[in-house]
């Protein structure tokens, strides 16, 4: 190997037709720096001895070597490495052994990133500074989190940690299981991506932003007694501001049931339901403008006494029978007020129905069929009144009689309402199922 070095820094190592098939290097203790990707050349070395004297090592230094190994680091005292630069040792897919030394002040971004194999790794016993994505994406089988190190928020992106460890000595910390709590059991403060059920203790009142939103990849359940954070199925509730906090990960098919009582879901939930059949939510929670859902097969609407499904991707008879036997049921009950609800919900949730309505028709459903008749004129005097286009366009294609078409048109015509005219036009001609042509 031919060192390159220049004001004792190593600027590069270049491999030579001497060198084993496999290369254990040892860093001269002379070199104070490791410059940027210094070692990018040696793609055959398996471990790597950093002396003492080595100081800091630069961003990229040893990045990306397929065939390391084992990294580790020798101190003596107060001389040794002291900082670790980004992505230094990222994307190491064979790196099974680390030993960081109790020099150590700080570890940058994604120094250790994307690391797969990693069985052992030796953390700092110091007050060292450890990047929130110092370990992202890599896996670990064991790790102990010493006395001295306070730093635990890489552990939110780490990908999964087989066996952590906390000593009781420890000032601050405690483990249950993987997850890393503070000692009176009050805060959640850090835990891997992926792993076992995490159970939350009684005690519990805060949660780390960060781990709130990894709990969607987790199960979660409290343990009996706890008064702000519950887990019930899968929704992680927060009592105390009636919110939902995460959906945790769920079984393809499954049922998710947000308990009456809550009135806010958190933007952080988006995206984390793609395999639930099945969310059911209840009347008085706020929804988003955009739907935290998108990706589930049904959303149900709960208000009183019943229950209505939306489909996200393809409309379904279920959808449509539900939707509107519900609000048929409603109306007959003078309860019209809640079947408003029950449709502007709906509307809400996806303002791509009107695309989907029509085909509702094409399964032929006696509840749907009951609905339209017997709801339509009351549809039509609130749009009347409303001269909402969204309402119009989603009711207009489920096949109202040519007369409730006719009437609107009238009605637009009478207010100058040159948007509204110009929906009703788009059905002229059309063959409506209770009958008639419209003909403007």
């Amino acid at each position: 190997m031919l060192f390159i070095t220049e004001d004792q820094a190593l600027v590069t190592i270049l491999p030579t037709p001497d060198d084993p098939p496999e290369i254990e290097l040892t860093i001269p203790d002379e070199v104070r720096v490791l410059r940027h990707k210094c070692l990018a050349e040696l793609k055959d070395v398996v471990s790597i001895t950093i002396p003492p004297g080595v100081e800091a090592i630069e961003s990229g230094a040893a990045a990306e070597l397929q065939k390391l190994r084992e990294v580790r680091f020798l101190w003596d005292g107060d001389r040794g490495t002291r900082e670790i630069g980004a992505g230094a040792f990222a994307d190491a897919a064979c790196l099974t052994d680390l030993v960081l030394p109790d020099t150590m002040r700080r570890i940058h971004a994604d120094a250790f990133a994307h690391c797969p194999s990693l069985r052992l790794v030796r953390l700092p016993d110091a007050p060292c500074a450890i990047a929130g994505t110092a370990f992202a994406g890599s896996t670990v089988a064991a790790l102990t989190i010493p006395p001295r190190l306070e730093s635990v928020a890489f552990l939110n992106t780490t990908r999964r940690v087989d066996a952590l460890t906390i000593p009781a000595e420890h000032p601050r910390y405690t483990a249950i299981g993987d997850a890393v709590f503070t000692k009176d059991l009050i805060e959640l403060a850090a835990m891997p991506m992926y792993g076992p059920t995490v159970t939350l203790p009684p005690t519990l009142c805060r949660i780390d932003s960060l781990v709130l939103t990894r709990l969607g990849l987790r199960r979660v359940e409290s343990a009996p007694g706890s008064q702000i954070f519950q887990a019930s199925g899968n929704v992680l509730v927060n009592w105390e501001t009636r919110t939902v906090e995460n959906i945790t990960a769920i079984k393809p098919g499954a049922r998710v049931i947000v308990p009456d009582g809550i009135l806010h879901i958190h933007p952080r939930t988006r995206g984390l339901t793609e395999e639930a059949a099945t969310i059911s939510l209840p009347p008085d929670v706020e929804l988003p403008e955009m739907s935290l859902f998108r990706g589930g097969d049904i959303i149900a609407l709960r208000c009183p006494e019943v229950t209505v499904y939306w489909p996200f991707d393809l409309p379904s008879r279920l959808f449509y029978e539900s939707t509107f036997g519900a609000m048929l049921r409603l109306a007959r009950e003078r309860k019209r007020r809640d079947a408003e609800r029950v449709f502007r919900q709906s509307l809400r949730l996806d303002q791509q129905m009107a695309m989907a309505v029509p085909l509702a028709m094409r399964f032929d459903s006696k509840e749907i069929r009951e609905f339209i008749v017997f709801y339509a004129d009351y549809m039509i005097e609130r749009i009347c009144q409303q001269r909402d286009p969204l309402w119009l366009q989603a009711f207009l294609p489920f096949g109202m009689t040519a007369e409730n078409a006719v009437t609107l048109c009238e009605t637009a015509a009478r207010s100058g309402d040159t948007e509204m005219l110009s929906i009703v036009h788009d059905y002229r001609g059309a063959h409506f199922p209770f009958g008639g042509e419209m003909r403007l």
